[in-house]
């Protein structure tokens, strides 16, 4: 089958139309969505770009089929949401009125998480094709509470360590002029702990921490997707379809709700070295399936706090990002480049109450060899 412009065209638009109609649900994230490929990696696969005639490899070459690179992403959530509405703290903490105990206050209230990923990426250009990376995360991460239990009217809890290792596949399915058409695919490994614990109000010295807290899934995951990509002229333009299919229930008795995530975005070339680019992603995130086996006793009851329901979980938002890649020149810095990019909500719908996101901003180098 011939893949003509015109098909390109219309799988853009439906691509475009889909974060404009789409249903996009995101809610509170674990960390292990915290790894999605970068702009780099998504355009990491050979793109030709004429020039003069010329073909023009802006991907590792015959020579460069080997690329290195590290990348920081820092989230904050602060604040409340249920559906389109903020809540404030009052309406979310609990006041110890049993008449007044409802699903939807807590004796306990996440005030602020903040979320790190730090990742070291591998990726090398099997064919012209083909291209394989793989992600390696570590996780920080500390959420901050407040809580009508004694002894514990303000805490911190905090989890560190390994994240879920995952490995990606990009291939060029068609290439039409200036128009590309790449098949994307991934596969997550439950490397990061799912049994963190530390000290909270709960009985104990040292309780199981609620899923925003654990460093991985559990599960295996898979990433199926699409991505289009238009070289040529002033202005790039690419959109992306991405999902996340969890295979069934970690040991400890739930699976992460699964994503579908919708991406586009402009990059342009001020100077060579100078590559700014805006994009807006919204993403599609289920509720957890099952719960673990150490919340069940709250399952027919009051949860704790909003982070320990597993319906709390998803909800709709749209990000706006604005980044800019940063090109060594040739000389002693040659093949290595600098990516920073930075944004926030434009729009938030969530199943809550639950924590909502303030911001996000990542950077990442990288070095092609």
């Amino acid at each position: 089958m011939i893949c003509n412009l015109n098909s390109l065209k219309s799988f853009l638009f439906v691509l475009f139309s889909s974060i404009c109609g789409l249903s996009a649900l995101y809610g509170q994230s674990p960390p292990s969505d915290l790894t999605e490929l970068s702009l780099e990696q998504i355009l990491g696969i050979r793109i030709i770009k004429q020039s003069h005639g010329d073909d023009v490899d802006d991907a590792p070459s015959q020579n460069r089929k080997w690329s290195a690179g590290y990348r920081r992403i820092h989230i904050k959530f602060s604040g409340q949401r249920d559906g389109t509405r903020n809540v404030s703290s009052n309406e979310v903490l609990w006041n110890g009125n049993a008449a007044e105990r409802t699903d939807d206050n807590f004796p306990i209230l996440t005030q602020e998480i903040d979320q790190e990923a730090h990742i070291i990426e591998l990726a090398t250009a099997v064919t012209e094709r083909l291209s394989l990376n793989v992600l390696i995360p570590y996780i920080v991460q500390a959420t901050k509470h407040k809580s009508i239990v004694s002894d514990f009217e303000r805490f911190t809890i905090r989890s560190e360590g390994l994240g879920d290792v995952s490995a990606f596949f990009s291939y060029m399915f068609r290439e039409t002029g200036t128009h590309y058409l790449k098949l994307n695919g991934g596969i997550s490994l439950p490397t990061g702990a799912i049994n963190e614990a530390d000290d909270t109000p709960a009985p104990g010295s040292s309780n199981q921490l609620p899923y925003t807290m654990q460093l991985g899934s559990g599960t295996v995951d898979l990433s199926p997707g699409v991505t289009y990509w238009r070289k040529g002229g002033l202005v790039d333009i690419g959109a992306q379809l991405l999902g996340t299919i969890r295979l069934g229930r970690n040991y400890r008795g739930y699976s992460l709700g699964d994503r579908l995530s919708v991406s586009a975005w402009l990059q342009t070339e001020l100077r060579e070295w100078l590559h700014p680019s805006i994009k807006i992603a919204a993403q599609f995130w289920d509720r957890i399936d099952g719960i673990d086996e150490d919340f069940k006793h709250f399952e027919h009851g009051f949860f704790p706090a909003a982070v320990a329901d597993p319906d709390k979980f998803g909800g709709e938002k749209v990000n706006a990002l604005v980044g800019v890649k940063l090109i060594a020149p040739q000389r002693n810095l040659a093949n290595h480049s600098i990516e920073i990019e930075g944004g926030v909500p434009i729009y938030q719908s969530l199943n809550g109450p639950q924590p909502k996101e303030a911001w996000r901003i990542n950077a990442s180098w990288h070095w092609k060899f």
